[in-house]
């Protein structure tokens, strides 16, 4: 979590592909969530646990995916960029999925 903080205390979204930036949250916050909706409607899953599958699809970024970008050097800013994002959006997408699921 530190080196995230560090990493958004040294972003500038001049230069982040805004559009890449938002096609990845596109798929992490609707796409992945879409995704595990087909799945536990072809499982044979109980309600509870086909929930709790959607819900955590439809999780934010984790902070583990900055560590990695920053240890193998690929772009850590834009992924410290989709964390942020995905993180301040799902105040929004996770009560919404959580309306649709009830």
């Amino acid at each position: 979590m530190l080196l995230l903080g560090m990493q958004l205390a040294n972003i500038s979204f001049a230069h982040i592909n805004i559009s890449r930036m938002m096609s990845a949250v596109l798929v992490r916050l609707i796409i992945s969530p879409a995704v595990a909706w087909l799945l536990v409607v072809m499982l044979p899953v109980n309600t509870l646990t086909g929930n709790i599958m959607i819900i955590m699809a439809a999780a934010p970024s984790a902070a583990n995916t900055t560590l990695y970008a920053v240890q193998f050097q690929t772009d850590p800013h834009h992924v410290s960029a989709v964390t942020l994002i995905t993180t301040v959006s799902s105040i929004f997408t996770i009560p919404l999925l959580l309306l649709l699921l009830i």
